[in-house]
């Protein structure tokens, strides 16, 4: 609720904007800025999809996921579920991607994601694909380092100060006792 899919599809249609003005000032000959948005459900894709088309309407903006097959030839933006595009992955070619937007980022470290940075070449330091991750959750239960493939941390909020300023409702918790016994379990 803190407008993490808003601020990346405002990024998606800034650098589509900064792209076309360099190709019309013949500082670029590749045609299209191509950004891979990876989500890992269904919800988030959809959310996703509908915010980068909220921004750029004209934009050619696919969806691979399911039954959902993107057109990497056609769209300069795809919102892919990551289980999807994984199995998919031979259709897309490395230097097609110019930016890779992970949503939900600490998931960034799983196999699958790190498979699908490395068939872009985003899974070392050197890449030339930039790789943003957006997250809430900032700290692995399992304690993994998100280092292993994000830099650095460019902007943190906390959740406490986004209540303060009114960017998220205050929480209210419940207590529930029960009677249940757990003893034999």
């Amino acid at each position: 609720g803190s407008g993490k899919t808003v601020i990346f599809a405002n990024l998606i249609y800034e650098l589509n904007k900064m792209h076309d003005e360099k190709l019309k000032a013949n500082l670029t000959t590749k045609k299209t800025f191509n950004t891979l948005v990876l989500v890992h459900r269904r919800e988030l894709a959809f959310q996703a999809l509908e915010k980068i088309k909220n921004f750029n309407p004209n934009g050619n903006i696919d969806l691979e996921m399911g039954r959902e097959h993107a057109n990497p030839e056609r769209s300069n933006t795809i919102v892919a579920s990551v289980m999807s595009l994984h199995r998919r992955l031979d259709k897309y070619k490395p230097e097609d991607i110019d930016l890779i937007i992970v949503d939900e980022a600490h998931h960034i470290i799983g196999k699958t994601y790190m498979s699908i940075l490395k068939h872009f070449n985003a899974d070392v330091p050197e890449t030339k694909v930039p790789v943003i991750g957006f997250s809430a959750t900032l700290e692995r239960a399992d304690k993994r380092a998100l280092s292993i493939a994000l830099d650095e941390i460019v902007y943190c909020k906390d959740v406490l100060i986004m209540i303060e300023e009114e960017w998220l409702c205050e929480g209210r918790f419940t207590n529930v006792i029960i009677s249940a016994n757990f003893d034999d379990m």
